[in-house]
């Protein structure tokens, strides 16, 4: 939907806002150690039955953090975004990254 391609034309422009929104939380530590521990465990118990060496796709992988993480669990994944600065920082830290942009691309 036309709606839809609006919300991906402003989400391109999210890294900056991604940034800011890290640097505020490196301003509260504590808060944002307890943030990244409840996502593992999130992402933990969501994959944790699967297979070590299991293919994993991720969807707006932004940074790439979370999808570091899946990799050091054992997992396979391939991480993708739509915005081209977040491509470059997930590949930055050695994964397997394409462009992807859901409501487009197959």
């Amino acid at each position: 939907s036309e709606e839809n391609k609006k919300n991906i034309e402003v989400y391109k422009k999210m890294p900056k806002l991604y940034t800011e929104g890290i640097k505020h939380d490196n301003n509260k530590p504590n808060e944002a150690r307890i943030k990244k521990e409840n996502f593992q465990n999130f992402i933990k118990e969501n994959i944790g039955n699967y297979p070590k060496g299991a293919k994993i796709f991720e969807i707006g992988s932004a940074d790439g953090v979370n999808a570091k993480y899946i990799k050091d669990l054992g997992y396979n994944i391939t991480a993708s975004d739509v915005t081209k600065d977040f491509i470059y920082e997930t590949k930055s830290k050695g994964l397997d990254t394409i462009e992807f942009n859901v409501l487009e691309d197959d």
